[in-house]
């Protein structure tokens, strides 16, 4: 899908009109991840709402979710992660590519409809339906959608051809454990300060 949208797969084009297809299509990133995480709230609060839940207990909820995610980080639990195996419909190519860029956007934004590669991912998920205010879920999960966008950005400019940009993405599997170990020591202390500031609210 990068390969898609990014302008070195088109050789040394310097054009504005790739640069303006990765900024709808960065665009379309955040705003499909904001939309999904504000709906998952607004579902929170329409389940739960009957339910009383103080603020307390839904950073001790989220600070235990993130704690059994570090573990699946570290390998000290296996489970598989629930994830779409779905790809964007090769159809939508065929569209203009302003418009390509908008739906693959918005449509891998929400991070459900493709391989989710960390666990990071469910916490943000599952914090923004406990918290149950979709404002507070669209700018959680927007930033979600921010590093994926930048991650779309570095590849599209970071690289002065398609054969270095192949070589990094050959070199990536290489890293995948450190990106784990790294991940997991970082989801370690969001459970940390999450259940300390459950304990002290």
């Amino acid at each position: 899908m990068v390969g898609t949208i990014a302008p070195i797969v088109y050789g040394e084009i310097k054009s504005a009109r790739p640069r303006r297809i990765v900024l709808l299509h960065s665009v379309a990133y955040i705003l499909g991840a904001s939309l999904f995480g504000g709906g998952i709230a607004w579902v929170g609060s329409v389940l739960l709402s009957s339910v009383p839940i103080a603020d307390g207990l839904t950073l001790f909820v989220s600070g235990l979710l993130a704690m059994f995610c570090a573990l699946v980080e570290f390998d000290f639990i296996r489970v598989p992660l629930p994830q779409s195996q779905w790809q964007v419909p090769i159809g939508w190519r065929r569209l203009p590519f302003e418009l390509m860029a908008v739906l693959y956007g918005m449509v891998l934004g929400t991070g459900i409809l493709t391989r989710v590669s960390v666990s990071t991912f469910y916490v943000l998920i599952s914090w923004a339906l406990i918290c149950r205010h979709p404002v507070l879920g669209a700018v959680s999960l927007g930033f979600f959608g921010v590093g994926r966008a930048l991650t779309v950005i570095w590849l599209s400019y970071g690289f002065r051809n398609l054969t270095e940009c192949n070589s990094l993405v050959d070199k990536l599997p290489l890293w995948r454990g450190v990106l784990h170990v790294l991940n997991g020591m970082l989801l370690g202390m969001a459970s940390s300060c999450m259940t300390l500031a459950s304990i002290f609210h």
